[in-house]
């Protein structure tokens, strides 16, 4: 496993038409030429974006394969999802579904099946909130490594084993004694 994060550099609004289609070009070209390189060594690529709508987001969205959308269960979070699937439907992108996150079950979120009848398209996994995920964050080390065997760690690991079409399967003995 390898990991090229997106762009952290801030960039300030492009408010010309021009300028900002010539970045997107510049941008497409970058990620395809990218993108064609890692094939070569690897059989899956995701790339994961910030939130919202950019330039960045749009150009990977120009050269991915597919479309999975992580969204929380809120009213802002969703109108913008609703956005990106409407962008992949013009670019006749498949969208191969939702990932909801920070998940509390709370009567104040967005259901599962009102999000799916809003956006037209499948939640693959659930991802609940997790305190300890902002901890694993400011250590360095991702939470399915941090504490393995909390709730938001099996939904991760559920959704790393369908991404690769294959089942999870919990250890129960490792589970019980909490071992790696």
């Amino acid at each position: 496993l390898h990991v090229i994060p997106a762009s952290i550099r801030v960039k300030k609004k492009e408010r010309n038409i021009k300028t900002a289609r010539k970045n997107l070009e510049k941008l497409i070209k970058y990620y395809d030429k990218l993108l064609s390189e890692l094939s070569k060594e690897y059989d899956l690529i995701i790339l994961d974006c910030a939130p919202g709508l950019d330039l960045e987001a749009i150009a990977m969205m120009h050269v991915a394969g597919g479309l999975i959308i992580v969204t929380n269960p809120d009213y802002p979070s969703v109108v913008t999802a609703v956005k990106a699937v409407e962008y992949a439907k013009h670019l006749k992108m498949p969208v191969g579904g939702i990932v909801l996150n920070k998940v509390t079950n709370k009567n104040y979120e967005l259901t599962k099946k009102e999000i799916e009848d809003t956006l037209g398209v499948k939640v693959i996994e659930k991802i609940p909130f997790d305190k300890k995920i902002p901890k694993s964050i400011a250590k360095r080390i991702p939470i399915v490594l941090f504490k393995p065997h909390s709730k938001a760690s099996i939904a991760y690991k559920k959704l790393a084993a369908s991404l690769l079409g294959e089942k999870y399967k919990r250890n129960f003995i490792k589970s019980i004694f909490r071992i790696k």
